[in-house]
């Protein structure tokens, strides 16, 4: 098919300026010339269909060689996937190690900051109980206290009273010995000018 349209395309510029030619001057042309053209023509085309083969192989080679380089560059392609997919997993690798790392290490402070929470709601749940058994402790011995004090001020004011009794009571004996006395003195007051009578009337 290609060197049938070859033909028809040199025979066409073949023949173009003979025709042009003819209609301007009309000169005879042989049929050797005509023989010798188709020759020549012939092998020029054979030359023509020659390159043009050798133009193909080379256009094969090269498309072959694009194919290989098309194949080295979808290789190349694929090992550059393959090297995507390797580092996209590792970054996932990566990605989950240091998440895991960091929910690690939030679990770990977490637990720490509730340790330290339940330590320090311990010791400020120790402190209560000591103030509570130190308030009771104060409450009992101020308890004590007042109970002591009450008795001894109950023992002073028995005491007291005991010495306003005896008091009363020496005041009392006091009173009554002083009226004997006085009664006493007075019967003696009474007696003494009798016997001073009695006395002059004997020395007489």
């Amino acid at each position: 098919m290609k060197s049938i349209i070859i033909t028809i395309i040199f025979s066409c510029l073949f023949f173009l300026p003979g025709y042009t030619g003819a209609v301007e001057k009309a000169d005879k042309i042989s049929d050797r010339e005509i023989i010798e053209s188709l020759v020549s023509l012939k092998e020029g085309q054979a030359a023509l269909i020659i390159r043009i083969d050798d133009t193909n192989k080379r256009i094969d080679d090269i498309n072959g060689r694009i194919d290989d380089l098309n194949g080295r560059i979808d290789d190349l392609n694929g090992r550059i996937d393959d090297v995507k997919g390797e580092l996209n997993s590792r970054m996932d690798d990566l990605r989950i190690e240091f998440n895991s790392r960091i929910d690690n290490l939030k679990t770990e402070f977490n637990s720490r900051i509730d340790d330290l929470k339940t330590e320090i709601n311990n010791r400020i749940d120790d402190l209560r109980s000591e103030m509570r058994s130190l308030f009771h402790a104060m409450q009992w011995m101020f308890g004590i206290f007042i109970t002591l004090s009450l008795v001894i001020l109950g023992f002073i004011l028995r005491l007291l009273w005991k010495m306003q009794s005896k008091q009363v009571e020496i005041e009392a004996n006091l009173a009554a010995q002083r009226e004997e006395t006085a009664f006493l003195k007075t019967l003696i007051e009474k007696l003494i000018p009798s016997n001073q009578t009695a006395s002059k009337v004997l020395h007489s």
